[in-house]
């Protein structure tokens, strides 16, 4: 980490993918939590209508439905790895007013090339989420939180993980462990608690 000469800290990240899945992780507790709630509401129908051999046929073909789904998750951050040469790479800029965040122009077209088929996929099939994430994506190349709009702020030493919501986004902000705590402590100081 360094000064810049508008005195602003600057830093790069490179994350090892195979080393530290934060992402997978990130995606498989969207996924968990997804399943989690069509099991709840299976079982609230199953106790409504007090049908169980239903709820257990169903049951059975959602948790095989899971397995598949985890799988392909898996699959894909494999090739999402690959793609992008097992290293994930960020260029922070931090001041008193917030963080600007964006990658290396070499990964940001491959993120590009990434975020355009998903807005091909979603526009194709009829998924307006899906296209609108996509084309969204595609668009930024700059991110930036400002720190008096933060809501909520937490951390994951182990990841290398500063997490930082907004009313519409979730800013995840990597930092090595010689900076980690001086990163931390800095936007701490200056979100609304």
């Amino acid at each position: 980490m360094k000064i810049n000469e508008e005195g602003k800290y600057v830093w790069s990240f490179d994350m090892d993918m195979r080393k530290n899945p934060s992402i997978l992780k990130f995606v498989l507790k969207i996924i968990l939590a997804i399943l989690i709630f069509l099991f709840l509401f299976l079982a609230f129908l199953a106790i409504k209508d007090r049908d169980w051999e239903t709820f257990l046929w169903a049951g059975k073909i959602l948790a095989g439905c899971s397995l598949v789904i985890i799988a392909i998750c898996y699959v894909a951050y494999w090739l999402v790895t690959k793609y992008f040469g097992g290293t994930y790479s960020w260029c922070y800029e931090m001041d008193e007013d917030g963080i600007r965040y964006w990658q290396p122009e070499e990964q940001a077209e491959k993120a590009r090339n990434i975020a355009k088929t998903s807005a091909t996929v979603g526009a194709v099939t009829g998924n307006l989420g899906l296209a609108a994430a996509g084309t969204a994506n595609a668009l930024s190349d700059v991110n930036e939180v400002k720190f008096d709009k933060v809501n909520f702020l937490g951390k994951s030493e182990e990841e290398d993980i500063i997490t930082m919501h907004t009313i519409l986004m979730h800013h995840v902000i990597y930092v090595d462990k010689e900076n980690f705590d001086f990163v931390y402590n800095y936007i701490y100081d200056r979100v609304k608690h």
